[in-house]
C-alpha cells in the first residue's frame, strides 16, 4: 500500500480512524443493506435522511466529532446512540426525527454488528509490505477482536511494578477477568457488546473504562475478582499503547534505522544470506531489552535458525553480542552434559522455585523463562538445544496435563508413609478422592495439584496393589462390595452407628459413599435419622423366623396380602430394644421374608403379586367407625410409601359416608329415608341432571341423624338413592360434579356438552372452561375435554338451528 494512502485518513479524537474515502462507501453499503429487506417500518430513504439529519445535530451539539458514516465500530456508535436517545431537547424540538432515529439508530447498530469493516487495514498492509514486519499488532480478523493470547505473549516479557516479569498464569488470570467481569456490571449505558478486546486504541478502551467505572456495582465486581479486572484493564491499556507506538515506528523504520539501533546496543548484525552459518544469541542478560526494542521494526529476532517463536525467515536479521563471538561465526554448541545428581537437583530446584503451578512443556515462553531463571539462580547459561532441555525437564518432574511439576522425593515418601500406615491397621481400600481431599493443603503446596496427578504417583509407588477407577488397595471388588466390606470391618460390636461415626473409622472413604452404601444395601437397616444397624446385629431365633414366615404365607393365601405389623414378633422387639419399631419391622422382613415376599410400605405380598392399594384401603375402611380425610391419606402413605389422594378418597366414598369436608363415618351413624330424600331432590331437578352446587337449601330434606350439606348429599347419591346417581370428572373436595337421574344414559362428558350447548356462552376454550367451573361441573377452569365438548356442542346448536 502506498504511504500516500495513509494521509487520506480522518482522525476522530477518542473514537477511531476512518478513511475519508470510505464515508460515501459506508453510506452506500448501509443503503444496500437496508434495500435487502432489513427495514420494514420506514423506507431506506427515510432512514438515511434521518441519520444524516441526526449526524448534523450531533456534531453541532458536540455529541459527536464526525459524521454518522464515520463510525464503523459497533461499541463506539452505540455510545453515541445512547447519548442521542437521552437528548431531551431533540425529543422536544424535533419529535418526528427523534422517533425515526430510535429505529434508524438500531438498524445502523445491527448493520455494524453484521458487517464489521476492517478500517485499519492500511496499517496492517503497510507492515506486510515491509516483508518481515514483526510488530505486535492486534488481530485484524473480520471480527476485529484482539486475541488475548497475543496480549499474554507480550505481557510476560514486560516488567511489572516490582521490576520482575509478569508470570504467565497471572497474565491469564487478567485476561479471564477481562472476559467475565464486564458482563456482571450494571452499566448506566446499554452495552450489547462488552468485549474489551474489540478495542484497538487506548482511547477506545478509555471509553469502555469510563462506562465500567460508572457502574454502581463496579467496586463489588472488581473486588470479587481480587482486583484482577482493573489490573487487567491496565495491562490491556499498556498493550494498546505499545501497539500505537509500534504502528507509528513501522511507518518510518527502514534498514538504516535498524543498523543504528543495533550499533546503539553495541551489537553486530549479519545478513542471513551472507552468513556462513547460524548465529545464536546465548546468555545475553540484555536479551529481554533487545527483543523489546526490536519489536515494531519490521525485522525478526530469532534464537537460532529454525528455532524460536517466529517461522518467517524472509530477510530476517540475526544478532549476537560483539563480545561473545566474532562476526560471521556460529558459536559452538556445547555437548550434552551427563544427567548427574547435581544436574537433576539443579533442574528440580528451578522447577520447584519458579514453577510451583507447573511448567507448560510445549510453551516457548516457559522455556525462555526457565533458561532465564536458571541463569539467574546458578550464574551460568543452559546451552542445551530446546528439545533436549525439555526432555531433561520432563525427567526431573512429574508430567500431568501438559505440565511438569517438581514433586520431591520427600513428598513421595510422605505419601507412601501415610498409605502404609493406613493399610497397617487392616484397611483394604483407599478412595483417591478422599485421600486427596484430606491431604490437599500440603499436597497442593508440594506441587501435587490434582487427584489425577496423585493417582499417577500412587501407581508408581505401589505397583503391586490393585487400582480401580475410584479406589486402590488390597482388593479388586466392585465399589458396592468394597464399601460393604470396609464398613463391616470397622463396625465392631456396635448395634447402631451413624454416618459420622463410620466416616471417622473409614478415614479415606468419602462420607457420601458411606451414605450411599447404607441407603442402597438392603443388609443395612435404617433405625432413625442418619443411624443404621446391620442384619447381623439383630437378635432373632430360628424358631421365630419359621413362625413369621408361616404366618405371612397363611395371610397372603387368604387375603392376598398382610401387614408387617400383624405378624407375630413376640419378644423380638423387646430383645432389640435399641432399635426403632420401623427398624425391627424392616430387619425381620429382610431376614425372614425377603426371599419369597415383597414389601411396599407396611404391606407384604407374595413375590410377583400385584399390590392393589384401593382394595386394601376399602378393606381398611370397613373396620372404621369414624375417621378424618387426613387419617385416610396417612394410611395410604403407609401402604404405598406415597400419597395418591384419589385412592383414599375413592375408598372412603365407596365404603363410608362423608358427612363433611374432613369427616367420614360408618353407615350405622346415618339413617336415610330413600323415598323421602329422592322426593326432595325431585324438587330441584327438572331435567336429567343438575350440578351439585345448585342445591343451596336443605329445608325439604328429612332428618338423617347428620346435618345435610353437599358432601352428605354426594354420599347419598353415590350409594343410597334409588332414582339418582352422582358423577364427576374426578374425586374432589370442591363439590364439583352433578346429580343425575339413573334413567339418563349420558356419560359425564356428554352431560357437560349438553349443558354447554344449552348455555348462552361463546364456544371458546376460555369461556367454556370458565362456564363449567362456575356452574360446578368441574373443579378447575380448564379441562382436557374442552375441545371435544366445544366440537359436539357446536354440532348440537347447528342441529337446533
Amino acid at each position: 500500500m502506498a504511504v500516500l494512502d495513509l494521509v487520506n485518513t480522518a482522525v476522530n479524537p477518542g473514537v477511531e480512524q476512518v478513511s475519508l474515502a470510505s464515508v460515501s462507501s459506508m453510506r452506500e453499503s448501509f443503503q444496500n443493506w437496508l434495500t435487502d429487506g432489513n427495514t420494514k417500518k420506514y423506507s431506506p430513504e427515510d432512514i438515511l435522511s434521518c441519520l444524516e439529519k441526526i449526524s448534523g445535530y450531533a456534531v453541532r451539539k458536540k455529541i459527536s466529532s464526525t459524521s454518522v458514516w464515520g463510525y464503523t465500530q459497533f461499541s463506539i456508535f452505540q455510545s453515541i446512540y445512547n447519548k442521542l436517545i437521552g437528548a431531551k431537547l431533540l425529543r422536544i424540538t424535533d419529535r418526528n426525527t427523534y422517533k425515526v432515529f430510535v429505529v434508524a439508530g438500531q438498524l445502523y447498530l445491527q448493520f455494524l454488528r453484521e458487517k464489521p469493516f476492517v478500517h485499519k487495514a492500511a496499517i496492517a498492509a503497510f507492515v506486510e509490505d515491509k516483508e518481515g514486519g514483526s510488530a505486535i499488532v492486534p488481530d485484524r480478523s473480520s471480527e476485529g477482536v484482539i486475541d488475548p493470547e497475543a496480549v499474554i505473549t507480550w505481557l510476560v516479557m514486560q516488567p511489572n511494578a516490582n521490576g520482575t516479569l509478569y508470570l504467565e498464569n497471572v497474565a491469564r488470570q487478567y485476561m479471564n477477568a477481562l472476559r467475565s467481569a464486564p458482563g456482571k456490571l450494571e452499566t448506566p449505558v446499554i452495552l450489547d457488546d462488552r468485549c474489551v478486546f474489540s478495542c484497538h486504541t487506548p482511547e477506545e478502551l478509555n471509553t469502555y473504562w469510563d462506562i465500567f467505572k460508572a457502574a454502581p456495582n463496579y467496586k463489588q465486581v472488581n473486588t470479587s475478582s481480587s482486583g484482577m479486572f482493573s489490573a487487567g484493564i491496565g495491562c490491556l491499556m499498556r498493550y494498546l499503547q505499545h501497539i500505537s507506538e509500534a504502528t507509528s515506528r513501522v511507518e518510518k523504520t527502514d534498514e538504516t534505522d535498524v543498523i543504528q539501533l543495533v550499533e546503539s546496543l553495541k551489537l553486530e548484525y549479519v545478513d542471513k544470506r551472507n552468513s556462513g552459518g547460524a548465529l545464536w544469541v546465548i546468555g545475553d542478560r540484555k536479551l529481554t531489552t533487545i527483543m523489546m526494542k526490536l519489536r515494531g521494526t519490521g525485522f525478526h529476532f530469532l534464537f537460532k535458525e529454525g528455532g524460536g517463536r517466529s517461522t518467517d525467515y524472509r530477510d530476517a536479521w540475526w544478532y549476537k553480542p560483539t563480545d561473545s563471538h566474532p562476526a560471521h561465526v556460529a558459536p559452538a554448541l556445547s555437548t550434552k552434559p551427563a544427567l548427574d545428581p547435581v544436574a537433576v537437583d539443579n533442574l528440580t530446584n528451578v522447577l520447584s522455585a519458579h514453577f510451583a503451578n507447573g511448567y507448560r512443556l510445549n510453551s516457548p515462553i516457559e522455556l525462555a523463562r526457565f533458561r532465564s531463571f536458571a541463569a539467574k539462580d546458578f550464574g551460568e547459561e543452559i546451552v542445551l538445544p530446546d528439545e533436549e532441555l525439555k526432555g531433561y525437564i520432563s525427567a526431573c518432574g512429574t508430567t500431568y496435563d501438559g505440565k511438569v511439576y517438581a514433586v520431591s522425593a520427600e513428598t513421595k515418601g510422605r505419601i507412601k508413609e501415610l498409605v502404609d500406615e493406613y493399610f497397617s491397621d487392616g484397611a483394604q481400600a483407599i478412595f483417591f478422592a478422599e485421600f486427596y481431599a484430606k491431604n490437599e493443603n500440603w499436597l497442593f503446596g508440594a506441587s501435587v495439584v490434582s487427584e489425577d496427578m496423585l493417582v499417577g504417583i500412587l501407581r508408581r509407588l505401589f505397583p503391586k496393589l490393585s487400582f480401580t477407577q475410584t479406589y486402590f488397595g488390597h482388593m479388586d471388588a466392585s465399589v458396592f462390595s468394597a464399601l460393604e466390606s470396609e464398613i463391616l470391618r470397622v463396625w465392631g460390636d456396635d448395634v447402631l452407628l451413624t454416618y459420622e461415626q463410620l466416616a471417622k473409622r473409614l478415614q479415606y472413604i468419602p462420607i457420601d459413599r458411606i451414605k450411599y452404601a447404607l441407603g442402597q444395601n438392603g443388609n443395612f437397616i435404617w433405625s432413625k435419622v442418619e443411624t443404621f444397624t446391620h442384619v447381623n446385629r439383630i437378635d432373632i431365633s430360628n424358631e421365630e423366623r419359621k413362625i413369621i414366615t408361616e404366618a405371612a404365607m397363611q395371610e397372603c393365601n387368604a387375603r392376598g396380602y398382610t401387614s408387617i405389623t400383624d405378624l407375630p414378633f413376640r419378644n423380638i422387639q423387646e430383645r432389640n430394644y435399641e432399635l426403632s419399631v420401623t427398624a425391627v419391622h424392616n430387619a425381620v422382613f429382610c431376614i425372614c421374608l425377603s426371599d419369597k415376599f415383597d414389601k411396599c410400605g407396611k404391606i407384604v405380598t407374595r413375590k410377583g403379586d400385584t399390590l392393589n392399594a384401593l382394595t386394601i384401603m376399602k378393606d381398611r375402611c370397613r373396620t372404621i367407625d369414624k375417621c378424618s380425610l387426613d387419617d385416610l391419606l396417612n394410611y395410604e402413605k403407609e401402604l404405598t410409601g406415597e400419597v395418591h389422594r384419589w385412592i383414599p378418597m375413592e375408598a372412603g366414598n365407596a365404603v363410608l359416608v362423608r358427612i363433611d369436608k374432613d369427616t367420614y363415618v360408618a353407615d350405622k351413624y346415618v339413617h336415610f329415608d330413600a323415598e323421602a330424600v329422592d322426593a326432595a331432590i325431585e324438587l330441584f331437578i327438572d331435567g336429567d341432571y343438575l350440578p351439585l352446587k345448585s342445591f343451596t337449601t336443605f329445608g325439604a330434606f328429612p332428618d338423617c341423624r347428620q346435618t345435610w350439606n353437599l358432601f352428605l348429599l354426594e354420599s347419598y347419591c353415590r350409594r343410597f338413592s334409588k332414582k339418582f346417581r352422582f358423577d364427576t370428572p374426578s374425586v374432589n373436595s370442591r363439590n364439583a360434579g352433578a346429580v343425575i337421574r339413573k334413567i339418563c344414559s349420558l356419560d359425564y362428558t356428554e352431560i357437560m356438552t349438553d349443558a354447554v350447548a344449552n348455555a348462552d356462552v361463546p364456544l371458546t376454550d376460555r369461556t367454556v372452561g370458565r362456564f363449567l367451573f362456575d356452574a360446578g361441573y368441574t373443579g378447575r377452569s380448564t379441562t382436557s375435554k374442552v375441545n371435544e365438548i366445544i366440537y359436539k356442542a357446536k354440532a348440537i346448536r347447528e342441529r337446533r338451528g
